[in-house]
């Protein structure tokens, strides 16, 4: 199963996006094993986890893994997932309540803190080596300023 994954990520991507599918009857987004154990600690990456388009609700709505948006993004974010990439319409949570359901799970102390910085680092880390901090991506001469 994994020999193919490893030989991709000797390219060394600077991203990795999670499957919809699950590993011996557990959703890849809710895997430590499969995240951490085997992607970071024993392959060794180093870049951004993130999530497939609304796979965090689909933990609820595909999976039946768990019953609701707050246990789904808990074990996503604890297993590993880096970025989520929000759904949009239908039963999906928008932007306001991902964030507002991630502050209450590290104010509750169910995400630590450093697993967010963690996060952070990765995704800072990417965007530096992309130069999106180097050479902005708006010509400032253009912008109107009335």
């Amino acid at each position: 199963l994994l020999p193919p994954y490893r030989e991709a990520l000797e390219a060394e991507p600077g991203t990795v996006m999670v499957n919809s599918g699950a590993v011996n009857g557990k959703p890849a987004h809710a895997s430590h094993w499969l995240l951490t154990d085997v992607l970071r600690e024993r392959y060794g990456f180093e870049g951004v986890i993130l999530s497939d388009y609304d796979d965090l609700n689909r933990l609820i709505t595909n999976h039946d893994y768990v019953s609701d948006f707050r246990t789904a993004t808990k074990r996503a974010i604890n297993a590993g997932v880096d970025m989520y990439m929000i759904g949009n319409g239908g039963s999906a949570p928008g932007p306001g309540q991902y964030i507002d359901t991630l502050v209450s799970l590290v104010e509750d102390g169910e995400i630590p803190t450093e697993r967010v910085d963690e996060a952070v680092r990765n995704i800072l880390e990417l965007k530096a080596d992309l130069g999106l901090f180097s050479s902005p991506t708006v010509d400032e001469s253009r912008i109107d300023s009335t």
